[in-house]
C-alpha cells in the first residue's frame, strides 16, 4: 500500500499484516476498499472497527495503515503507538509510525521512527525503501545509498532495492554504482518478466479536440516564451523536439509538454530571469545542488502549464556546447549554427540555420522517418531518447546516459510497456553494448513484442 507524500510527492509505503484472527477481518476488508478507491465504505469500516476491543498489536498496526489510507495521520500515529505499547519490537508499526509523522510534518521523528525499523528488521523492504525515500526527498541522496547498501546485504534478491539505488546514487553523482545497480536490479528483475505481444503501447490518442488545444497549450507557451525573450533583447531560437515536429508533420508532437529555447551563452542570467518573471513565467523549484544557471533554467507557463527550458549554448572549438545540467551534466556538441525563421501557425518562428543540418546534428541522418531500425527490429520515434541516441552526445557524457537509459529501462518494465522497453534495448544497444540488456531484448523479440 502507497500513498504520495510531501511538497517532493514522495511515496511511502506502510505496512499491513496478514491476520489469521476473524476479529482482524473487518480492517482488512476496509483496507482493500480504501484500495479499491471506496472511501466512505473503508471510512465507514475503520470506524466500527477502530472502536471495537483491540485484539492485539497486528490489528493496531493494521489501523494504522488503515488511518494513512484514509488521510488521518494523527489517528494513524495513535495507533502505531497502540502497536508498539503491546509489541515495542514490530518493525512495520514502527514503519506505519514513521509515515504518519512525515504526514504530520514531523520529517526528523519520522526518519528515526524509520531507521529504528530498519534496525529491527533489515529484511524489511518497505522499511529500506521509505528511509532512502526521505534521505532523497531533503537532498541527502549519499544518506540513502547508505541505506540502500545496507538493506541489499539483507536483501540480495530485492529489485526494487537495487533500482533505488541506481536512481540515488545517479543522484549523488556516483556513476559507477548507479551502473552497478541498475544492471543488479535488470538482472533480478527479468526473470520474473511475463511479456506479451503488443502492437504498440502508446498512450491512448486523444481526441482531435483536446489535440488541437494541447497544439493550442504549446503555441501560447511558445508565444509568450519567444515574446518575454525577444522583449528584453535577448537573442534566442527553439531547438529540440517541438522545432523536429514542426519540420517534420507541420506540428508539435502530440503530448508534448514542454519548448527547448537556445539563448547566447553571454546572455545575463539575471536578465533573463526579469524578462521570464515578467512575461508570467514561474521558476521551477530545483534542489539546492542544482541551481546553477550556467547551463540551463528552467519555467513552467502557469496558463498553459507548459514547461520552458532554457539552455545556454557555448561556442568550444568550433562547436557549440549544451549541458543539461544537474543531475546528468549529460553535453552535447552541435555544429555552430545561426538563426533562421520557420511559418507556423500564423507566427515566424526563429530556428536554428541550416534547419537541417542542426536537425541531423540532433536527431540523426534519418531524422525525416517515423522509424528507426536496430538489427533487425524497428521501432517508433515516438520513443525516441534523445538524451541517450542523440548523435551529438559528448563521449565523456555516454556512461551517465546510459545509466538514465537504464533506469528508463527498468520503469518501462515496471509499468509493463514492452514495446517501449524494446525501443530502449536497441538504443542502449546502439549507443554502449550491454549483455543484461542484449538478453532481455531477446526475451522480448521471442515473446513476440513488436
Amino acid at each position: 500500500m502507497t500513498e504520495s507524500l510531501g511538497k517532493h510527492r514522495v511515496v511511502l509505503e506502510v505496512c499491513v499484516l496478514a491476520s489469521a484472527t476473524p476479529a482482524d477481518a473487518p480492517v482488512l476488508a476496509a483496507l482493500e476498499q480504501a484500495q479499491a478507491g471506496r472511501r466512505e465504505d473503508a471510512l465507514a469500516g475503520y470506524r466500527q472497527a477502530a472502536t471495537a476491543p483491540l485484539t492485539g498489536p497486528a490489528q493496531a498496526c493494521n489501523l494504522a495503515a488503515l488511518a494513512l489510507g484514509l488521510d488521518l495521520p494523527q489517528e494513524a500515529e495513535a495507533h502505531a503507538r497502540r502497536a508498539l505499547a503491546l509489541a515495542p519490537g514490530l518493525a512495520q508499526a514502527w514503519v506505519n509510525l514513521g509515515v504518519a509523522q512525515w504526514r504530520s510534518g514531523r520529517r526528523r521523528d519520522a526518519a528515526q521512527a524509520m531507521a529504528r525499523a530498519c534496525a529491527l528488521a533489515p529484511a524489511l523492504e518497505a522499511a529500506a525503501l521509505d528511509l532512502a525515500r526521505m534521505w532523497r526527498s531533503v537532498g541527502q541522496p549519499k544518506s540513502a545509498c547508505t541505506v540502500l547498501q545496507r538493506a541489499s546485504a539483507a536483501l540480495p534478491r530485492a529489485p526494487r532495492i537495487q533500482q533505488m539505488l541506481a536512481e540515488c546514487a545517479r543522484l549523488a553523482g556516483d556513476v559507477g554504482l548507479a551502473r552497478t545497480a541498475a544492471l543488479a536490479a535488470l538482472a533480478l528483475l527479468r526473470p520474473m518478466l511475463q511479456p506479451t505481444p503488443t502492437v504498440q503501447d502508446m498512450p491512448a490518442p486523444a481526441t482531435q479536440a483536446d489535440e488541437a488545444a494541447g497544439i493550442e497549450r504549446m503555441r501560447a507557451a511558445m508565444a509568450a516564451a519567444c515574446d518575454a525573450l525577444q522583449s528584453a533583447g535577448i537573442g534566442h531560437h527553439l531547438v529540440g523536439g517541438v522545432v523536429l515536429g514542426i519540420v517534420r508533420q507541420g506540428r508539435p508532437f502530440a503530448g508534448d509538454k514542454d519548448v527547448d529555447i537556445g539563448v547566447e551563452f553571454d546572455a545575463d542570467r539575471a536578465a533573463v530571469a526579469a524578462a521570464m518573471a515578467a512575461g508570467g513565467f514561474r521558476a521551477i523549484e530545483v534542489p539546492a545542488a542544482a541551481a546553477d544557471p550556467r547551463w540551463c533554467m528552467g519555467y513552467v507557463h502557469p496558463p498553459t502549464g507548459i514547461g520552458i527550458d532554457l539552455f545556454f549554448k557555448q561556442p568550444v572549438d568550433g562547436k557549440l556546447r549544451i549541458c543539461l545540467g544537474w543531475p546528468d551534466g549529460l553535453c552535447y556538441e552541435l555544429p555552430l549554427h545561426g538563426v533562421e525563421h520557420v511559418d507556423w501557425c500564423g507566427r515566424t518562428w526563429p530556428v536554428p540555420a541550416p534547419l537541417k543540418d542542426y536537425l541531423a546534428a540532433e536527431y540523426g541522418s534519418d531524422w525525416q522517418q517515423p522509424c528507426r531500425e536496430v538489427a533487425g527490429h524497428s521501432f517508433d520515434k515516438r520513443w525516441y531518447d534523445n538524451t541517450l541516441s542523440s548523435p551529438s552526445l559528448h563521449p565523456d557524457s555516454v556512461p551517465s546516459a546510459v545509466n538514465l537509459g537504464l533506469l528508463r529501462l527498468l520503469a518501462a518494465l515496471q509499468e509493463r510497456r514492452w514495446s517501449k522497453a524494446l525501443a530502449l534495448c536497441d538504443q542502449l544497444q546502439a549507443r554502449h553494448p550491454l549483455p543484461q540488456v542484449a538478453a532481455l531484448r531477446a526475451q522480448l523479440l521471442a515473446a513476440g513484442v513488436e
